[in-house]
C-alpha cells in the first residue's frame, strides 16, 4: 500500500470521486521503458459513497513523436 506524503512535491487536490494516474521513473523516455524501468499507479479520492471513477489510456510507448491531429 502507497501512502501519499503532502509534504513533498507539489500541493494538489483531488476531486471526491475522481481517479489519477500516477507513475515514477527517473530517466524514462517512453512508456515502453516505463514499462521496463518504472512504476505506474492509480490514486483515487473515493466520494461519500465509497466509489471513484477514471480512465487511464497507456500507449504502446515505442516512439518518441507525438501524436498528429
Amino acid at each position: 500500500m502507497m501512502t501519499l506524503d503532502a509534504t513533498k512535491g507539489i500541493n494538489a487536490h483531488l476531486r471526491p470521486g475522481y481517479m489519477v494516474a500516477k507513475e515514477a521513473c527517473d530517466d524514462c523516455m517512453t512508456t515502453a521503458d516505463l514499462r521496463v524501468n518504472g512504476s505506474t499507479w492509480m490514486v483515487a479520492n473515493r466520494d461519500e459513497q465509497g466509489h471513484a471513477t477514471g480512465e487511464i489510456f497507456i500507449d504502446e510507448g515505442d516512439s518518441l513523436s507525438e501524436l498528429s491531429t
